[in-house]
């Protein structure tokens, strides 16, 4: 039986990608894509085609300095009992510690460092940053305390998802979130004959010509591939979902929660972090948007001189007819032969004309107000030659550079506590068997488990602790220690000591070696005794 019919999903989807037509989303992340990645120059055509095509990616230069500024400090997950836990502290202080300890082993295997690295990236380049976080089945593990599924995270493109209301910043607020994936036609219609649909329907599930948000990305053609569209919303306090293609439904709506737990699932398991916020729009507005007349300005520009080079770095000659009866190879020590008899000369160089130098400072004043202007200075990128001031005015000039990127870092941070939250609702609703965790105190290692459910009735806030940033604090305080030395205030034992593994890697044998001849320079002075 074949269904022509649209999904009440895909209706609503494609009212949300109609929104984002309308504000140009679709041109021009794309747009912002490419610049970034340095692809910044259209199509040759017949009259371009000896154009030189430079380019100065100020735009990727720009993003690395400030997603590097905003990951600069280590981020870790902790676990505390909110105010209204219940009576029994202690179960509730187990689960803090559980949890605590579970997390932070989880974020190394969700590799959450890579995942912010991309969301932070997605958020510089295309003003939005996404992740979603799901329960993986497929992950199978605990050795004599097997267990079955585990979370797992995954970037989710800005074009990739739609909102009931794209006009309210808050995820929580929203009455349902779709994702867009491009699926495997297998993996499709296996998984909707897991979630109880008939073989024969199942077959009738067919590829379709839709592609993926990007036009410039090509679709891999070895695998037929189906657009399947995921809807997370709110029921009763509670967060269901369904998945759906264009003509078929393949998941009912369910819960989110699995069957069984005490406790609900009552976020969206969705994140979103704009990177400066855009008036009305839950989208945010990243730094291409603002630098690509910039960046076009300055390519033009260097292209424009690249080209005045290219035509007349190699001179021309003017000849009378009949002048020059020799080809003209440009060897060194070449002799041409002027066989012009009448007036003035018959052989002669085409004076160029020069370009004006006032092109090479407009580059160079393009550059530096772009930097002054989106605060990516010198002492910001570290191209600084004012390094050898005292540490304490190298931490003022940084955190006044630093000024303008910690609104966004904090707004980074306060994602991640959302993070710790859709963290909290899978743990205490699909941790239902005993799960392994290791936690170390005082340098040994110590294994126990714990099951999530336990503390179904308990309610926790995760907190993002945030640890002390940047290699080049570790400069800073090597400088320090440097000045402490030269003023005598410390001990060479003392400076190797407190130095850091990679500027002291030959520590201990340097100390054994010092204590050797201490040993050895004492040993004289006792045998006269």
């Amino acid at each position: 039986m074949e269904y022509s019919q649209e999904t009440a999903v895909w209706q609503d989807h494609q009212t949300g990608l109609a929104w984002q037509r309308s504000m140009g989303f679709d041109v021009n992340f794309p747009l912002y894509v490419r610049f970034k990645e340095g692809d910044q120059w259209p199509p040759a055509t017949r009259r371009t085609r000896n154009l030189p095509r430079p380019v100065f990616n100020m735009v990727e230069m720009f993003i690395r300095t400030k997603r590097a500024a905003v990951l600069d400090s280590p981020l870790t997950m902790s676990c505390r009992p909110a105010a209204e836990s219940g009576p029994d502290t202690a179960l509730a202080a187990q689960g803090a510690r559980d949890f605590t300890d579970y997390a932070r082993q989880l974020w190394k295997k969700l590799h959450q460092d890579d995942l912010n690295g991309v969301l932070v990236d997605d958020a510089a380049t295309e003003g939005t940053g996404i992740l979603h976080y799901y329960w993986d089945t497929a992950v199978h593990g605990g050795g004599t305390a097997p267990f079955v599924g585990e979370l797992r995270g995954e970037s989710i493109d800005p074009l990739a998802i739609v909102f009931s209301d794209p006009h309210i910043r808050e995820i929580e607020r929203q009455r349902w979130i779709i994702l867009r994936q491009r699926r495997p036609l297998t993996e499709v219609r296996a998984m909707a004959a897991a979630a109880g649909m008939r073989p024969e329907e199942c077959r009738l599930l067919k590829p379709d010509g839709e592609t993926g948000p990007y036009t410039t990305v090509k679709e891999d053609d070895r695998e037929q591939r189906v657009t399947v569209l995921t809807r997370y919303f709110r029921k009763n306090g509670e967060i269901w979902f369904e998945k759906a293609t264009r003509t078929r439904q393949l998941v009912p709506p369910r819960p989110l929660t699995p069957e069984g737990s005490a406790a609900r699932m009552r976020r969206y398991p969705v994140v979103l972090l704009p990177w400066k916020l855009r008036k009305g729009c839950i989208f945010g507005i990243g730094e291409t948007e603002c630098l690509l007349p910039s960046q076009k300005a300055l390519n033009y520009n260097m292209a424009m001189m690249l080209l005045s080079v290219q035509q007349t770095g190699w001179p021309k000659l003017l000849l009378r007819p009949g002048a020059l009866q020799q080809p003209v190879t440009n060897e060194p020590g070449e002799m041409l032969v002027d066989h012009w008899s009448g007036g003035g000369d018959g052989v002669k160089y085409l004076q160029a004309p020069t370009f004006s130098s006032l092109a090479v400072g407009l580059s160079e004043k393009v550059l530096t107000l772009s930097r002054d202007i989106n605060g990516v200075g010198q002492v910001t990128t570290g191209d600084t030659d004012r390094m050898d001031l005292a540490a304490s005015a190298i931490i003022a000039m940084q955190n006044q550079a630093r000024t303008p990127i910690r609104e966004i870092q904090r707004r980074f941070w306060r994602v991640m506590e959302d993070v710790g939250g859709i963290w909290l609702d899978f743990f205490r609703c699909y941790c239902t068997t005993p799960r392994p965790v290791a936690s170390e105190h005082s340098g040994c290692v110590q294994c126990r488990s714990f099951v999530g459910a336990d503390y179904a009735g308990i309610e926790y806030e995760m907190l993002v602790d945030v640890g002390a940033s940047s290699e080049f604090s570790e400069a800073l305080s090597q400088a320090t220690l440097d000045k402490l030395l030269d003023k005598g205030f410390i001990t060479v034992e003392q400076y190797v000591e407190l130095s850091g593994a990679n500027v002291v890697p030959f520590r201990e044998r340097f100390l054994q070696m010092r204590r050797d001849a201490a040993l050895a320079a004492a040993a004289p002075a006792l045998s006269t005794v």
